[in-house]
């Protein structure tokens, strides 16, 4: 019995009906994206697909060594099945993602109140690669108006220990570091200030207002003051209003609205350094400070899966040169009779 059980579950017809349950899974989760519909339950997206994987690899494993192959590029192909499996099993037990934000000077140590988000839960520990480094410069080029970069890059130094290393962070790539990959995905800048109440510092250093891209309008609070600020970041003055010259940081002016209680006390274009106040406040808007987000992606799965694609690829290759010679052998055999 037990002989019978496995000679199915290393059969053709069962790897058939595999394929064909897959495609018809497939199907099915089209249609819940095309109806924006969810499953009840988190698992009933992964569950039946894990199912899946198993009794395919059981399949692949059985029939690897019960099937008897023609062809060695048969058996490389379906070897390079389980190698995948391998890749797959490894990245859902270790792969880390995660994002982090920095502003030009800033020292980054891995640690986890530094992510703004990441995938490792409670694990991050375990997870999380030993990462620390220096953003030494960020440098942005824009496609005239679009909002489209020419180049964006961001060099940093590491480990924070030594800064002995150089390496460039860019949108498509950047470095592996400790196994973890870089790259940047977000830009944008901050402003810092001064904010003074009867001659007493109250707050100082970087906002988070979201000012980017030049345009757009935040606002913060403090003491009740609601401070509303638009930044042009290169700004010139035409027919007597200012507007932005080019979308990088050169000459910036802030357009600020400040409220007290529902009330505007003040309304105006202020440059860096420039201070202006009512009555017991005084707000000085120091500069802009860019930043950008990065992104950190550690998979040790990855290189497994594509070692197991490389080998299914030599293996179809070695299918169809083996294929062509049976057929040109048979070719040759015919004209011989």
């Amino acid at each position: 019995m037990l002989k019978s059980i496995i000679d199915k579950l290393g059969s053709k017809r069962f790897s058939m009906i595999l394929l064909k349950v897959a495609v018809g899974y497939l199907i099915y989760l089209t249609f819940m994206w095309i109806i924006s519909t969810r499953p009840p339950a988190f698992w009933m997206v992964w569950f039946p697909p894990a199912v899946w994987g198993v009794l395919f690899s059981v399949n692949i494993v059985i029939s690897i060594f019960t099937q008897g192959y023609a062809y060695k590029g048969n058996l490389i192909f379906h070897i390079a099945f389980i190698i995948v499996a391998v890749g797959v099993v490894v990245s859902s037990l270790y792969r880390f993602e995660g994002s982090l934000v920095l502003l030009e000077g800033d020292v980054f140590l891995g640690e986890r109140s530094s992510y703004i988000r990441h995938s490792a839960g409670d694990d991050f520990d375990r997870l999380a690669p030993k990462l620390s480094f220096k953003l030494d410069d960020i440098s942005a080029e824009f496609w005239g108006w679009r909002m489209y970069f020419t180049g964006l890059e961001a060099k940093i130094r590491h480990s924070a220990a030594s800064l002995a290393k150089e390496d460039t962070i860019l949108l498509n790539g950047g470095p592996t570091i400790n196994g973890a990959r870089l790259t940047l995905s977000s830009y944008g800048y901050s402003p810092y200030l001064h904010f003074r109440k009867a001659g007493m510092l109250i707050r100082k250093g970087i906002t988070s207002l979201q000012i980017f891209p030049p345009g757009a309008e935040d606002k913060l609070e403090i003491n009740n003051y609601k401070i509303f600020v638009t930044v042009y970041p290169d700004a010139v003055e035409r027919d007597g209003r200012i507007v932005n010259n080019s979308l990088s940081i050169k000459d910036p002016v802030f357009a600020v609205r400040v409220e007290w209680f529902g009330e505007e006390v003040f309304s105006d274009s202020v440059r860096v350094d420039e201070e202006f106040k009512y009555q017991d406040i005084s707000i000085i808007f120091e500069g802009l400070r860019p930043y950008v987000v990065i992104d950190v992606i550690k998979d040790p799965g990855e290189k497994v899966i594509f070692l197991g694609f490389i080998a299914a690829v030599i293996g179809l290759l070695m299918r169809l040169v083996s294929s062509g010679r049976s057929n040109r052998k048979i070719k040759n055999n015919a004209g011989e009779l």
